[in-house]
Parts: C-alpha cells; sequence; structure tokens
C-alpha cells in the first residue's frame, strides 16, 4: 500500500512537472514575440536615424532574448581555495555534520 501511495505521488508529481514546463514554454515563447516587436522598433530608428541610444537599445534587446532562449554559451566557472589554490575537502563525521545543520536550522532543533 505504500509502494502505491509513493507511486501514485510520484506520477502526479511528473504530471504536474509536465504542466508547469508547458506553462514555462508558453510564456517564454510569448517574451520572445514581445522582445521581436521592440526589437524591430528599436532596429527601424537605430538605422534609420542612426541614433546611438536606439542601437544600445537594440544590443540589450538581442542580449536579453539570447539568455531567454539559451542561445548563449555557458560561463564556465572554477573553484578554488584560499590564494588561488585547490579547494580543501575534508572528511566530516555525521555528529559534525549534525552541529552544522544545527547551527543553521532556523527551528533551533
Amino acid at each position: 500500500m505504500v509502494h502505491a501511495a509513493c507511486r501514485d505521488v510520484r506520477t502526479a508529481l511528473a504530471d504536474r512537472r509536465a504542466e508547469l514546463n508547458d506553462d514555462v514554454d508558453e510564456l517564454r515563447a510569448l517574451e520572445a514575440d514581445r522582445l521581436d516587436r521592440l526589437f524591430f522598433v528599436a532596429y527601424k530608428k537605430a538605422v534609420r536615424e542612426q541614433d546611438f541610444a536606439a542601437i544600445d537599445r537594440t544590443l540589450r534587446i538581442t542580449e536579453r532574448r539570447a539568455r531567454l532562449l539559451g542561445l548563449d554559451i555557458p560561463v564556465k566557472a572554477e573553484l578554488s581555495g584560499p590564494d588561488g589554490g585547490p579547494v580543501q575537502v575534508e572528511n566530516v563525521t555525521v555528529d559534525e555534520l549534525d552541529a552544522l545543520i544545527a547551527l543553521t536550522d532556523s527551528d533551533g532543533e
């Protein structure tokens, strides 16, 4: 019975996640359309009038659109320790982890 309940909850969560993803995709498409319309207004002014403010605006809209649609290449980040050295990894006990969790627990438990 517990296994069936867990399966049902997992199925319901997966269905809800799929619905949310569909909603996000629709909103992303709507936002992309809005950015396209704004871009063409600014672009016309930038080209026809050689307006530097309009040029800057078209670049900002283009950057926003690229971020929205995931067109930019992800930036690689490297973690380092003090003074650029290696990150120190330490072994901790369960008791030490519990103590750290207790320090950050808002309930004080």
